[in-house]
């Protein structure tokens, strides 16, 4: 039978890993996934002592254990048990599109974890080759989808390489295009910078065997997430200033309100819907122009130009907060 049938048919008492121990001298050696059952060493006694081996009933049993994946030999195969009557690992792919980010950038990833036991549940995270993302090495999620989220800290910009100054040679770093003009409810142009690095990297969650945690499909999985997206050269500030883009303008009190995202200890009640409208325009055409030319798409939310003039404060402080977010500016 498959999956566990055998359990219930023969009425005995699953058990999950011995956590409080370690597997006794021999025995974490002793496991394959093409045996029926493990080579014991001598004088060890397993739970069932000298009945018929059962994987339901052994706590050392390699899947599960919450803090190994035990790699791909133990992958289900297709239809069917492992040998010994252990399930198999589950295994799942699933796209993690990071989009188009910039050097320095800092930002948050998050990515859906499912546990599909009854009970809360360990899973452990494994990232390789995404040195700039920190998550949780373990977490212990609740039965249903549970969002994790991870901290990403961007490189700095790399120095040139060495140029030899051939003719046609590319220009590095942001580059400039030529103005464009987008006719009427026509969609932006599709530009994209050439200069970047590719992000191309992987996190994996391993989900234990948990034969006593209830539900239908308390099965060990490994669920592999597979990071794409490019790291490119931010464009220059707006006019050559030095402020970075989320200061265009010598500040006032409206225009402190609006960099800070909060009204200043030194505003004394000046309405300044209109001022803030003002940078709110500026904002969207002189900061994020060559932001949105680079992915259009990541930019379809922006409000139109005319709907900003009847934008309230709040709703325009958050429009910067959301572009704040999405450049990789701090917040």
């Amino acid at each position: 039978m498959l999956l566990g049938g055998n359990v219930a048919a023969a009425g005995v008492q699953p058990r999950d890993w011995d956590g409080d121990k370690a597997p006794p001298e021999g025995v974490a050696e002793a496991y394959s996934p093409d045996a029926v059952a493990p080579d014991f060493p001598d004088g060890y006694r397993p739970p069932d002592g000298d009945g018929p081996y059962n994987s339901w009933t052994d706590p050392y049993h390699p899947l599960k254990n919450p803090d190994k994946d035990p790699g791909a030999a133990w992958d289900r195969p297709p239809g069917a048990n492992l040998p010994d009557n252990s399930p198999g690992v589950l295994t799942s792919t699933t796209d993690w599109p990071w989009g188009e980010k910039y050097y320095a950038s800092e930002f948050d990833a998050s990515l859906v974890v499912t546990n599909n036991c009854d009970t809360p549940q360990p899973v452990k995270i494994t990232i390789d080759n995404l040195p700039y993302l920190t998550l949780p090495e373990s977490v212990i999620v609740p039965k249903g989808q549970t969002v994790i989220t991870g901290k990403v800290k961007l490189p700095p910009e790399p120095p040139p390489p060495i140029r030899l100054g051939l003719p046609g040679e590319p220009g590095w770093g942001h580059v400039e295009f030529p103005p464009i003009i987008v006719p009427p409810g026509m969609p932006p142009p599709k530009l994209h910078q050439p200069n970047f690095a590719e992000i191309k990297g992987t996190v994996v969650t391993w989900h234990p065997w948990v034969p006593s945690g209830g539900g239908a499909e308390c099965y060990p999985k490994r669920q592999t997430y597979e990071a794409s997206g490019h790291i490119h050269f931010r464009p220059p500030p707006p006019d050559g200033g030095d402020g970075g883009p989320q200061r265009i303008a010598t500040p006032d009190v409206c225009e402190v309100w609006w960099n800070i995202g909060v009204p200043p200890a030194q505003w004394d009640g000046e309405d300044c819907t209109r001022k803030i409208r003002e940078l709110a325009r500026r904002y969207i055409d002189l900061v994020l122009a060559p932001y949105i030319l680079n992915a259009p798409e990541e930019w379809l939310w922006l409000p139109e130009a005319g709907a900003v003039d009847t934008m309230s404060i709040e709703d325009l402080i958050a429009v910067k907060v959301r572009a704040d977010t999405l450049l990789g500016l701090p917040q």
